[in-house]
């Protein structure tokens, strides 16, 4: 009885995703410029047209699946940037490319933070990321735009 019920939501998903993924198409054809996949795909949750696309759901249920143990994580983790490597930098393959362009597989240095996380809450500075984040962002954007 689980088993058929998980199917029914596993269906639904599908095709929610491919009714999804026809109003982002239209949106783009209607409404024209540049951002509407993301933007729609954002708004509706469509794992197509969002910033990573399916590959990286891919990687939140590789890691989901590999939890409970730190080296198959590791292995898996960096079976997929690796891939993700080669994906990106099959088409243009430059030195420069690969920081200002297919910057991506430098993702891999999150994987010493992984091993060392030890499954427990830390200290609470909650707050202190909500503030952060938004303002590291404007201050690269006033960076890049300043220096490059």
């Amino acid at each position: 009885m689980i088993k058929r019920r998980g199917n029914k939501y596993i269906i639904f998903f599908c095709l929610y995703q491919i009714i999804s993924t026809i109003i982002c198409i239209l949106a783009k054809q209607i409404i024209g410029g540049y951002g509407v996949f993301e933007l729609a795909g954002a708004l509706m949750g469509n794992i197509i047209f969002t910033e990573g696309s399916i590959l990286f759901v891919f990687l939140g249920v590789l890691m989901y699946s590999t939890k409970g143990n730190k080296k198959s994580l590791a292995t898996a983790y960096t079976i997929f940037c690796l891939i993700f490597f080669v994906l990106t930098a099959i088409n243009n393959f430059s030195i420069e490319g690969l920081f200002y362009e297919n910057y991506q597989w430098m993702m891999i240095g999150t994987l010493p933070f992984m091993y060392l996380y030890n499954g427990k809450k830390g200290k609470g500075y909650k707050y202190l990321f909500y503030l952060f984040y938004p303002i590291h962002i404007v201050a690269l954007f006033w960076i890049g735009n300043l220096c490059f």
